[in-house]
């Protein structure tokens, strides 16, 4: 059997990852936060503040994880432009490279992986169930008219995989001009990226939870966060920290529309007593 790059096991990847209420996030407070980080203004030209607000938090809640460290994440790494690029290669909202999505096609079965299609769900019910299962049902179910990349029209005549022989081992590699071709779909897209980007999240939070058990949650999406693109300790600390600034004022906002909303139904009780 072939190895793929991807090599994280999927046992805790059907579990919740929740730390805040989610009800509280909504698309308009996100929404609100995205343009407040650009002064005010549109930081696309195609899709609204508000459109790329409700693909995260849609996203996250249709993978079970913290929409506000998703926002966190895609704030620390492209400041939620669709068309950022980095020095790296890395490209899109999302901020994605060839060797992130060898992971993520290897979670959704594109590969033949023996960690993503044997590895169970951490859970009783499903225990027979297995990682490229519970993600394929997430994508087709949960996003309408999902279609995998590999399937669009574009990719039809290009070789994306080519098997290379290390030792006795034999190992999948990204062809460069698919790899190429991939990212420039994924940036033109945001919501694909988005997707992208919430289950290398999920399979990171899960393989930290199995090198970690007794971590609490918070201390796992720390070290999934680090894990995500960091290369050097300085650009691990730099995401973390601008994600958990992003946590920080969207919590501060959700609690200031909540005093709004008590103050201005103090001041409507008030003028009816009067």
């Amino acid at each position: 059997m072939a190895w793929s790059f991807g090599h994280w096991d999927t046992y805790h990847v059907a579990d919740s990852y929740y730390i805040y209420n989610q009800a509280d996030l909504t698309p308009e407070i996100l929404a609100q936060h995205i343009l407040n980080i650009h002064h005010g203004k549109e930081p696309n030209q195609k899709f609204s503040a508000l459109q790329i607000a409700t693909m995260v938090i849609k996203t996250a809640g249709c993978f079970e994880i913290d929409a506000y460290y998703l926002a966190g994440l895609l704030k620390g790494e492209s400041a939620f432009k669709t068309s950022a690029t980095s020095n790296t290669g890395a490209r899109g909202i999302a901020q994605f490279t060839s060797i992130a999505l060898h992971e993520v096609f290897d979670q959704l079965g594109y590969l033949d992986s023996d960690h993503a299609a044997q590895y169970k769900y951490h859970n009783e019910i499903n225990a027979g169930a297995k990682g490229i299962e519970y993600f394929r049902d997430v994508v087709e179910n949960c996003f309408e008219n999902w279609t995998d990349v590999w399937d669009l029209p574009s990719m039809k005549k290009i070789k994306i995989f080519h098997e290379t022989k290390v030792g006795n081992n034999y190992y999948y590699k990204m062809n460069r001009n698919a790899s190429a071709k991939l990212l420039e779909i994924m940036t033109a897209d945001p919501q694909l990226s988005i997707i992208y980007a919430a289950i290398h999240l999920k399979v990171t939070i899960s393989n930290k939870i199995n090198n970690n058990p007794k971590a609490q949650l918070k201390h796992i999406f720390e070290l999934a966060i680090k894990s995500y693109n960091g290369s050097t300790e300085y650009e691990k600390k730099r995401l973390y920290t601008n994600a958990m600034n992003t946590v920080s004022a969207l919590r501060s906002m959700q609690t200031e529309e909540e005093n709004i909303g008590v103050l201005a139904k103090a001041s409507a009780s008030a003028q009816v007593q009067f």
